[in-house]
């Protein structure tokens, strides 16, 4: 074995000690708060963003899943907006379609339901547009638009949860994520899946009564 190979040998395992080294180092520097944190960094610096997703209402005791909210989010800086969202309702009752848009200028809400005609109204402004459209919406209409407008929209944020915690590393629909909980405005935990590529919120899973939960699901953002 000549002194050469032996060298390069040496020089590529001190590499591979560096490396590893240095990744170590940055998942301990990827605290809870840290990942939170980078996550309002990204939604406050993104020029454009889209998503559709659902409310879903889970009922751990009897293994059920139902689909409560389907939503769309649309976005462009510095204030092009529009989020769509239908109400399913059970036992085969008709559907409500309901819209919230925005231009530079002025902002409208409209609704209809199943055969009717849309109601529209113009609205003093996006944050009482989102207010009044909370519970219809299940909160949807409000967890990204903050992210994007913390200066515009009011109200607790994700990136407020207190007592954070990650839970764990895991895969949540084919994105790997960081799991973390922390505590909400009423001190009920929230699990907030945020992805480990771009830190963007995946999932937001908030708890009701008795054992029933509310997951609020984002996909192909």
């Amino acid at each position: 074995m000549s002194l050469r190979w032996i060298q390069t040998a040496i020089y590529l395992v001190a590499i591979l000690l560096f490396l590893g080294a240095n990744g170590s180092g940055q998942n301990r520097l990827l605290t809870p708060k840290v990942i939170v944190k980078r996550m309002a960094t990204q939604y406050a610096f993104l020029n454009a963003y889209q998503d559709n997703g659902s409310v879903d209402i889970v009922d751990e005791a009897r293994a059920s899943r139902r689909t409560d909210v389907l939503f769309r989010t649309y976005f462009a800086r510095p204030s092009g907006f529009r989020f769509e969202w239908t109400n399913i309702y059970p036992m085969n009752l008709p559907s409500l379609e309901s819209m919230i848009w925005c231009d530079r200028r002025n902002c409208h809400t409209a609704s209809r339901g199943t055969g009717q005609q849309a109601e529209l109204e113009d609205e003093e402004d996006l944050d009482s547009a989102v207010e009044r459209a909370l519970g219809t919406s299940r909160q949807s209409v409000h967890t990204i638009p903050i992210l994007l407008m913390p200066t515009v929209i009011s109200g607790f944020a994700v990136t407020e949860l207190s007592n954070l915690a990650l839970v764990r590393e895991e895969q949540f629909e084919g994105d790997d994520c960081y799991l973390v909980r922390g505590r909400g405005p009423e001190e009920q935990f929230w699990d907030i899946w945020i992805g480990k590529r771009d830190f963007l919120l995946r999932k937001v899973r908030t708890k009701h009564i008795d054992g029933v939960f509310f997951e609020e699901i984002h996909r192909q953002i």
